[in-house]
This record gives structure tokens, C-alpha cells and sequence, in this order.
């Protein structure tokens, strides 16, 4: 009899043991991407993804359990014992912290999404100096328009020359609805040709991005 009870308390333990053996990983990801949210679980079938901020049950199980349209890119992974949670072309609207909860154990990531700027090179021709006859200052200016985060640093160079600038941005303003950021550089040169070609990189969510023009 007392052999009996054991087994019976050996299979009940073996139903309500569970383990998150991956948990997701927080990020900087690019919008227009697909993200995964890595949950694998042992031993429970019944595992529950959150949307921690809107406090919405996204998917109990492997089924959906939200009818809003903000979900309709959400995707949970067809294997079994995987609930990774997979975002279809991530916008900023999915940003958030997403709770991945099996019986007794949770695990969260928070999803920050990155917006690569458009990049824009301007020279204009700065007030007279004392620089000789035969040369022109200008001033080069390359802006970040768009981006999030915004752009910290800026690396500008004349090419041909052997002048390359890291500098910080002048000046970074918060676009309307405040998700995406312009952010501008400006660095003087002194030019004594009419042609040259500037090159501009800058370096955002963890990426860099380079545009060159000539002038």
C-alpha cells in the first residue's frame, strides 16, 4: 500500500513540475523586423504570455487569448515544449515588457525598438576669416532625421583628406509623439578646391550607418 501511495505522489509531482529552461533576452531591435521571445518549458503545457504594460493575457497555451488588432502580428512557436513568442515586423506600437509565466515560474524581456535614421549631408561656407585667399571655410553639417535612440555620435570626414572627426551631436530635438529623434553635427574645414566628397557615419541602436555626398 505505502508503495502504491508513493507512485502515486511520484506522478502527481511529475504533472506540476515545471522549468523555464530558456528564458527570453532583452533588446534593441530594428522595426520592421521579426522578434523571439525565447520561452522553453518543461513539464507544462499551460505557460501564459503577458503584455505587462497593457496587462493583457496574449496567448495561454499555444492559443491565442486576445481579440485586439495590436496582436495581430503575434505569433507563439508551433514545437512542442517551445512557447517562444515571435513578433512579425515589430513596430514601435510593440514596444513593452512581455511576461512568459508557466506554474510557478516567470520570466520577462523588454522589447525597445530601433528606428535607423535618414541621413542628410549640408557644407555651407562660413563667415569670412583669416584663412588665406585661395581657401574657403565651410562648415559640414550631417543630420540624423528619425532615429531612435537618438544619435550620439557622429564621425565626419573629408575624403582624401586625412582629417576624421568623432564628435557628439550639436543638438538632439523629440519628433511629434516623441518616438523618434533628429539629431545634427557640425565640424569647420577649410577647403582649397572646388570639389570634394564628404562622408558621414553615424552609430544608433546598436548599428552604424554611413551616407556619402559630394559637394
Amino acid at each position: 500500500m505505502l508503495t502504491i501511495i508513493w507512485l502515486l505522489l511520484g506522478i502527481i509531482s511529475t504533472n506540476v513540475y515545471a522549468d523555464i529552461t530558456k528564458a527570453p533576452s532583452s533588446g534593441i531591435f530594428l522595426e520592421g523586423s521579426d522578434v523571439t521571445l525565447t520561452c522553453v518549458v518543461e513539464g507544462n503545457k499551460i505557460v501564459v504570455w503577458e503584455d505587462f504594460g497593457d496587462a493583457t493575457l496574449i496567448f495561454v497555451g499555444k492559443q491565442k487569448n486576445t481579440g485586439k488588432k495590436k496582436y495581430d502580428n503575434f505569433e507563439i512557436s508551433s514545437v512542442d515544449g517551445d512557447f517562444s513568442l515571435i513578433i512579425k515586423d515589430v513596430q514601435l506600437s510593440d514596444e513593452g515588457t512581455y511576461v512568459c509565466t508557466d506554474r510557478d515560474q516567470l520570466a520577462n524581456a523588454t522589447v525597445t525598438i530601433g528606428v535607423l535614421p535618414t541621413l542628410h549631408l549640408y557644407v555651407k561656407q562660413s563667415e569670412p576669416t583669416q584663412a588665406p585667399q585661395t581657401s574657403t571655410e565651410v562648415n559640414i553639417t550631417c543630420s540624423a532625421y528619425n532615429a531612435r535612440p537618438a544619435v550620439s555620435v557622429f564621425e565626419l570626414s573629408v575624403i582624401g583628406s586625412e582629417k576624421t572627426v568623432n564628435i557628439t551631436n550639436d543638438k538632439s530635438n523629440q519628433n511629434v509623439g516623441g518616438k523618434t529623434y533628429n539629431s545634427s553635427a557640425s565640424v569647420p574645414y577649410i577647403v582649397s578646391s572646388e570639389d570634394m566628397s564628404v562622408y558621414c557615419r553615424v552609430f544608433t541602436a546598436g548599428r552604424s550607418l554611413s551616407h556619402t555626398e559630394n559637394f
